[in-house]
């Protein structure tokens, strides 16, 4: 990856969103029309250092770009990024479907899930008050609900069919992601689910 990409996706971690969208737009200049894989990395960071008005056509363009190359791992976080940007603007169904597309990429690069190009702090869609169905993936869903319903570790290993150490690692970042330390927080905050 060219090192003024490298640059800009720092700065947008070091929260200095001017910096990565001059290096960004940089190297697009640089590139012209040559190499879609590295416009269509160049455009999702700039998309993210950019106002929120700009970012759904600019991620347009790089998820274009990324699909004609064939580069799976940026179009799922590219899709990811997508997915954050409908929510932020009320558009449930079209994150939803944004967010499946990008799962399944990333499942086909062989990670769980792509990560988040993070926006500018302060600009960042908060998933604080999404419902936890929204907040997880749909393995760490399912696992949180049989923990919640009482199965023990095993059990929803068995029940799943994944070993126990995937099951540990699924509560650990619901745990996470929702805030919360226990089975019975999970009991307060996830619905009712039937069996147990």
């Amino acid at each position: 990856m060219p090192w003024r990409t490298v640059a800009a996706e720092a700065r947008l971690q070091l929260e200095q969103p001017q910096y990565a969208r001059r290096l960004a737009e940089q190297e697009l200049d640089r590139l012209g029309d040559r190499d879609s894989h590295a416009q269509g990395v160049a455009l999702r960071i700039l998309a993210a250092a950019s106002p929120r008005t700009e970012r759904l056509s600019l991620l347009t363009r790089a998820a274009k770009l990324l699909r004609a190359c064939d580069s799976r791992y940026e179009l799922s976080r590219c899709l990811a990024d997508m997915s954050q940007v409908h929510r932020a603007t009320g558009h449930v169904r079209w994150a939803d479907f944004r967010w499946r597309q990008a799962l399944r990429l990333a499942a086909q690069c062989g990670i769980e899930e792509p990560p988040y190009t993070l926006p500018p702090k302060g600009d960042r869609p908060s998933l604080v008050d999404a419902p936890p169905q929204d907040r997880l993936s749909k393995a760490e869903w399912r696992v949180a609900c049989l923990a919640s319903a009482g199965r023990s570790n095993r059990q929803i290993a068995g029940e799943l069919y994944v070993t126990l150490s995937t099951v540990e690692q699924h509560l650990t970042r619901v745990y996470r992601k929702l805030g919360v330390s226990s089975r019975a927080d999970l009991r307060r905050i996830l619905p009712p689910v039937g069996g147990g």
